[in-house]
Order: C-alpha cells, then sequence, then structure tokens
C-alpha cells in the first residue's frame, strides 16, 4: 500500500513540473502608431498565420499596398516604457488579440494586449 501512495505520489508530482510549449513572438518596435492609446507597430520576425492566429494569410496580404499589415505586423497596446525604442527586438508568448480595433480595413494589423513582453 506504501508503494502504490508512493507511485501516486511521484506520478502527480511529474506532471505539476512539466512545462507548457508557448509559441513565442519574436520582432521590432517600429513607431508609435495605431488608434488605440499608447500602441506601438511591431514588425514580426517570422509571421506565420499557421502558428499566430492574429495574423491573415498570405494571400490576403498581398492585396495591401501597405508595408505593415495583417500578415506581418501587430500593435500592441499600453507598451511599457522601457520598450519605446524604435528598432528595440521584443518578444512574447501570452497575448489577447483586440482585432483590427478601430480601424475598417481587415488588412491592418491586429491590435494585441500583451501580458509577458520581454527584450530579446
Amino acid at each position: 500500500m506504501v508503494r502504490i501512495i508512493t507511485l501516486l505520489l511521484f506520478a502527480f508530482l511529474a506532471q505539476g513540473c512539466s512545462k507548457e510549449n508557448r509559441i513565442v513572438v519574436r520582432g521590432t518596435v517600429i513607431l508609435q502608431e495605431g488608434c488605440a492609446p499608447g500602441s506601438y507597430l511591431v514588425r514580426l520576425t517570422a509571421p506565420d498565420p499557421k502558428w499566430f492566429s492574429f495574423l491573415c494569410d498570405r494571400e490576403t496580404s498581398i492585396i495591401s499596398s501597405s508595408i505593415y499589415n495583417c500578415g506581418n505586423a501587430v500593435f500592441i497596446i499600453d507598451m511599457p516604457s522601457r520598450f519605446l525604442q524604435e528598432g528595440k527586438k521584443i518578444r512574447f508568448s501570452l497575448w489577447a488579440d483586440k482585432g483590427s480595433y478601430c480601424f475598417s480595413s481587415n488588412l491592418a494589423p491586429h491590435f494585441l494586449e500583451v501580458q509577458d513582453l520581454s527584450e530579446e
């Protein structure tokens, strides 16, 4: 009986120690822009709509005449001041997608609220 309890205890502890496989988003701060207060445009390093639900597919983004669009960039809302430098490399893995927010075009980059922003 003691062996069974020990094995069960070990199994539960081992499950609690497993890491989540979060997808990390990497990008470069471009400039303060957008209609949300304190929003900054970020160009993504490796945009892939298969991994990031806030991106449009490549066929859709080609239609856009803008350099930064729904296929290669995002706006981050309320970015902390230590990241507000043009060219700063950043990364994050926890976000809430707010959609196109205030733009009427569905080709505009999405606005994201990010919880774990860090420097690359």
